[in-house]
């Protein structure tokens, strides 16, 4: 495990092998379930998962680069399917239920015509989702 690393030792995997799925996110809470297929990409280090939090098949975290964060309070299911990407700060607060196949993203691009997609200017603004929402 990475030092610095906080993870509860009573994380509940589903029918998966555990090795190497958490082991580089910042904060996972007490009895944490993550089901299958579940990934973790980019930068799992600026992630913080709260207690009793259920991340349901096929979900996506991830924080795009080293300066964003992602936090999951505690007692928050995210959605089968469901993709959250953070290139600045998402937040969802406690006890919030994420929908299947939702999509999270802090950040746009710019869609001017005649100018590739690839040139056009970013913006980013920070999500927060309350609690019980």
């Amino acid at each position: 495990m990475r030092e610095g690393a906080e993870v509860s030792a009573s994380i509940v995997f589903a029918e998966i092998p555990t090795a190497g799925l958490t082991r580089n996110i910042k904060s996972i809470g007490v009895d944490a379930y993550v089901d299958k297929n579940v990934q973790f990409l980019r930068h799992p280090e600026k992630m913080s998962i709260g207690a009793m939090v259920i991340i349901k098949e096929g979900a996506r975290l991830c924080v795009t680069n080293p300066d964003a964060r992602l936090t999951i309070g505690d007692w928050t299911t995210v959605g089968y399917h469901t993709f959250i990407f953070a290139n600045c700060s998402i937040e969802i607060g406690d006890n919030c239920l994420i929908a299947p196949f939702c999509y999270l993203v802090d950040t746009n691009h710019g869609f001017r015509r005649n100018q590739l997609i690839r040139e056009q200017p970013m913006s980013s603004s920070p999500i927060r989702i309350g609690d019980d929402v």
